[in-house]
């Protein structure tokens, strides 16, 4: 309900800061008409341009300026806010896609097209979607003005509407299929080059860049070859259609040279020309701009409808609590394939199991699955079928630690109160774990972490993930190998303090440490 009042919200605000954009912009298209009449006025009057009417004709550009400022300073006071608002409902769309849409896409590839999709809608929806407005009224009016002065160049200006309408649809069209070409080569070239730089022990340990330039080489093609395709596609074509433009006005001018030099013309006239020439074409320009953020705007529309088409389903059931949890489960299904196992079992709260099989048997996908990243049959809670159970109201009650610990580039304390409110008693009962010790000797809560965690050791970065999950209050907690990088004396204490308040638990750890076999009720055995 909250997000729903939200968009509707944000919708008032756009549709209001729509109208007041439209009647600046419409307002500043008049203002800018404002001179041209003037002066068509005057050279049909056959008044001289001296002294006071100077002075009006600056007052009317200085106007049209300050418009100018202020709608610019209003578009982008609300563009921060409305950005703000698309991109977070973005990444909400991101947090509710399949999981195996986000691998085989790539996080950093849906990210960035999610950042393409708010420039897009920006552009359109706070610029050219009101610029319109103005570029008709400018367009119409110029054609009269021109036509009351001289009918056979308004003639030629309207000639050219068609051509350059007609002209950039077609391109329009054909970039927009260009387009997605381009994203798609562009996301994959991207993809794997982020693979091999985003490794920086990976490329340090190079002796050369010679190693990894030439496993690059398709990447870069991929990127730069789509792209030099659809520039050249789009240069030249918009050149044949700015060639006619401009043909279009070195004709007129040099008839307009011409009726002056055998006087069927005013000098003033000319004025008239060279004051109304330049906002004529600079609108017909904004029109095929218009067209193409549109196409623009489309294809980013399309992006969002393909996240959408691949959201995880939210089903019915609530889950007000965790009592209990079966497996029944003769098969793990990854992505399309199928792996054939023997999985059986049935915990209460209290229950420590170890998930035990060889490498590869699946233990972690086994768990990934309680969390629903994967469909799995043959999974209960409290005797529902898994499938059935709302996603969001299960991994509330659900704790999953796995080695791939997430760090942020910001200070230790909130990397420890990551997704958790701060508060004095929390941060107490973390200073006083034996967990962080080795960390705070060397750093404070203060400390700044870098990026992925860089300035942090493997144990560190696994000791504070541990601390974090003490914070925890889950039903059921998940443990994937996660003394991996520590020492023995530190592992014993580790579980000695995740396990001591276990009673109100289901617990499952995946792990080789025989430290824990005193705490254990059960084995799971994938076989």
């Amino acid at each position: 309900m909250g997000c729903y009042w939200g968009e509707n919200i944000m919708n008032y605000k756009y549709r209001s800061f729509k109208v007041l954009m439209i009647t600046i912009s419409v307002i500043s298209a008049i203002v800018s008409l404002i001179v041209p009449i003037i002066v068509s006025v005057w050279n049909i009057k056959g008044t001289s341009i001296v002294g006071k009417k100077l002075i009006i004709i600056g007052v009317v550009i200085i106007t049209g300026f300050l418009l100018d400022v202020v709608l610019v300073y209003f578009r982008e006071k609300f563009a921060r806010d409305y950005n703000k608002h698309n991109l977070k409902s973005l990444l909400e769309t991101y947090f509710n896609l399949k999981y195996d849409y986000i691998l085989d896409n790539g996080p950093s590839n849906i990210l960035e097209r999610c950042q393409d999709v708010v420039n897009e809608t920006y552009y359109y929806m706070t610029g050219s979607s009101i610029e319109v407005w103005s570029a008709v009224i400018i367009i119409v009016a110029s054609i009269i003005l021109m036509g009351i002065n001289n009918i056979a160049i308004s003639m030629i200006m309207v000639c050219i509407i068609p051509i350059n309408y007609l002209g950039y649809k077609m391109l329009n069209k054909e970039l927009s299929k260009r387009s997605h070409e381009l994203q798609i080569n562009s996301a994959k070239g991207f993809q794997t080059i982020l693979s091999y730089i985003g490794n920086v022990d990976y490329i340090k340990q190079c002796a050369s860049f010679k190693e990894i330039s030439k496993q690059l080489d398709c990447a870069e093609e991929l990127l730069y070859g789509s792209m030099e395709r659809i520039n050249t596609f789009a240069q030249c074509s918009s050149r044949g259609i700015y060639a006619i433009n401009n043909i279009a006005q070195i004709f007129s001018m040099l008839l307009i040279i011409y009726q002056i030099t055998t006087n069927s013309m005013s000098s003033l006239s000319y004025v008239l020309y060279f004051t109304l020439f330049p906002i004529y074409f600079q609108k017909i320009s904004s029109i095929t701009k218009i067209n193409l953020d549109k196409q623009k705007l489309i294809v980013a529309q399309n992006y969002v409808e393909e996240l959408k088409a691949n959201l995880e389903p939210r089903e019915e059931v609530e889950l007000e609590n965790i009592e209990s949890i079966s497996f029944d489960v003769n098969k793990l299904n990854i992505k399309e394939n199928d792996i054939g196992v023997n999985i059986h079992g049935m915990y209460k709260k209290g229950s420590v199991v170890r998930i035990q099989g060889k490498s590869g048997a699946g233990k972690s996908t086994l768990a990934k699955m309680l969390l629903k990243f994967r469909r799995c049959e043959g999974i209960q809670v409290n005797n529902i079928e898994l499938q059935k159970i709302n996603t969001n109201s299960l991994r509330k009650k659900v704790y999953y630690l796995s080695q791939n610990v997430t760090i942020i580039n910001d200070t230790l304390r909130n990397n420890l109160f990551l997704n958790k409110k701060w508060n004095q008693e929390d941060e107490d009962k973390l200073l006083q774990m034996s967990i962080l010790q080795p960390v705070l000797k060397r750093i404070s809560l203060e400390s700044i972490i870098l990026e992925g965690g860089a300035n942090l050791s493997g144990g560190e970065k696994q000791r504070i993930a541990i601390a974090r999950a003490m914070l925890e209050k889950p039903e059921v907690a998940i443990y994937d190998e996660i003394t991996s990088n520590l020492d023995n004396y530190s592992v014993k204490n580790i579980w000695k303090d995740i396990l001591k308040d276990h009673e109100d638990k289901i617990i499952f750890i995946i792990s080789h440490d025989n430290t824990i076999d005193e705490y254990l009720t059960d084995n799971l055995v994938i076989s």
